[in-house]
């Protein structure tokens, strides 16, 4: 009978103490060298596609990533280096997830987010280049949400809010962008799932269809990013998908905020049972201070964005975020 890494786990933990009590101990040792090893092995995974001024300066989000040695795994694709990041459903995740709203099931993830030391401040430019490709055989997001990447920014000393993400929503199901740049944030702490405090902001979110989840799978997509983050007039953020203007923003990119990191990975949430394996591939995810530095972007061919809001996108919506009201 195989029995999964996070079953093992808890097998040891219920051990009672006696004259077993060496047997578990040795095997605690054990599955922590296996969980180390595949947590290493993972973090090389990654490393090898991380390029410019944050080549090392990425980590796991290990408070809530799944522990299976099959999230994670060193790949090509043609002659491209990648990663290939996975969810089953049998993974279950960290108990903020997975258990977030008190009951088993509710959201999982396997992401990886520049360490703390590494995230964007204000005052300077950054250039972010990140490749992903969305296997043809990934059954078609339904009932859930899924994101691919983000940009989220840092509050107080233990909360953050994505700002602007890419995600495969259900309804309308397809590939959109969600941003917050354009609305005034509302922040506070509450008391979360654990008993201690998270920090969170209400706002209200544009969200934007680039296409449907066929239109963006079986392929590599490349998206471009350039950013200054500003508590004043001062600040912009800009985004580019295969080339085309998607999103400009201009003005207070930080709203009080200090410091926002890149993110990416998968991390499917509001989940009703077993949606099926998640899946997707990246490669080249690159920061640097000028666009050029990338080296793997044409900087001459992204068009010219000028202007606040959406370009070259299908059907808008907003919706409101009470991610701080809720809680209180």
């Amino acid at each position: 009978m195989e029995v999964r890494l996070t079953e093992r786990l808890h097998i040891v933990a219920h051990i009672s103490q006696g004259p077993a009590n060496r047997l578990a101990k040795a095997l605690g040792i054990i599955l922590f060298l296996y969980c180390f090893a595949g947590m290493a092995n993972a973090q090389n995974a990654v490393s090898a596609v991380l390029g410019g001024e944050i080549s090392r300066g990425y980590e796991a989000a290990s408070e809530v990533n799944v522990r299976d040695r099959g999230a994670v795994s060193a790949v090509r694709v043609g002659d491209q280096p990648a990663v290939r990041l996975r969810l089953d459903y049998a993974w279950a995740g960290g108990d903020l997830d997975w258990r977030r709203l008190g009951e088993p099931g509710f959201a999982q993830r396997i992401q990886f987010r520049e360490s703390p030391r590494n995230r964007m401040r204000a005052g300077r430019e950054y250039w972010y280049h990140t490749r992903f490709m969305i296997p043809a055989t990934m059954p078609r997001v339904r009932n859930h949400s899924l994101s691919l990447f983000d940009f989220k920014h840092h509050i107080g000393p233990a909360g953050s809010v994505p700002t602007v993400s890419l995600v495969i929503l259900p309804d309308p199901s397809g590939v959109h962008i969600i941003e917050g740049l354009n609305s005034r944030w509302t922040c506070g702490s509450y008391r979360n799932a654990n008993g201690g405090r998270s920090d969170a902001c209400d706002m209200t979110e544009t969200v934007a269809r680039l296409g449907s989840q066929a239109d963006y799978s079986n392929r590599w997509v490349d998206v471009v990013s350039h950013a200054r983050w500003s508590n004043d007039d001062g600040g912009f953020f800009r985004m580019w998908i295969d080339g085309r203007a998607i999103f400009g923003f201009a003005g207070d990119t930080l709203q009080g905020t200090s410091e926002v990191e890149h993110k990416f990975g998968l991390d499917r949430h509001h989940m009703n049972g077993d949606p099926g394996m998640a899946e997707a591939y990246f490669a080249n995810v690159s920061r640097t201070e000028t666009c050029e530095a990338l080296g793997d972007v044409d900087c001459a061919q992204l068009q010219t964005i000028t202007r606040n809001g959406f370009s070259n996108v299908g059907r808008q919506f907003r919706i409101a975020k009470p991610d701080y009201s809720d809680n209180r």
